[in-house]
């Protein structure tokens, strides 16, 4: 399923930051390469991108690791297929939530 995810989002992510880069927003940044990473850079150092387990997992080790307790997703992009952006949804709600909470009461 991280294939999955990365097939539908992928491309959208590096459209996004594509565009950044057309616009001149590197000039405003501290580091301006920030914008010229490969898809797997961004994909394990600013977005959550996979199955249901793996984005537990990074929910779960940012929270143990770094303390985070609240987090907004952003999920549409454009591009994105409404039904597959719905599916996400879905997805968050009915395993990522109740794992992540599981996960973190067990402590």
């Amino acid at each position: 399923m991280d294939a999955k995810a990365l097939e539908i989002y992928g491309p959208q992510i590096k459209n996004y930051y594509d565009w950044y880069a057309r616009e001149g927003q590197a000039e405003a940044m501290e580091n301006p390469s920030a914008l010229d990473q490969q898809l797997e850079d961004l994909k394990e150092d600013r977005f959550i991108i996979g199955s249901p387990e793996t984005v537990t997992d990074r929910l779960v080790n940012l929270y143990e690791n770094v303390g985070l307790d609240c987090v907004l997703m952003g999920m549409h992009r454009p591009g994105i297929p409404h039904s597959d952006l719905l599916r996400s949804i879905e997805l968050v709600g009915e395993e990522v939530i109740p794992a992540v909470r599981e996960r973190i009461d067990a402590e």
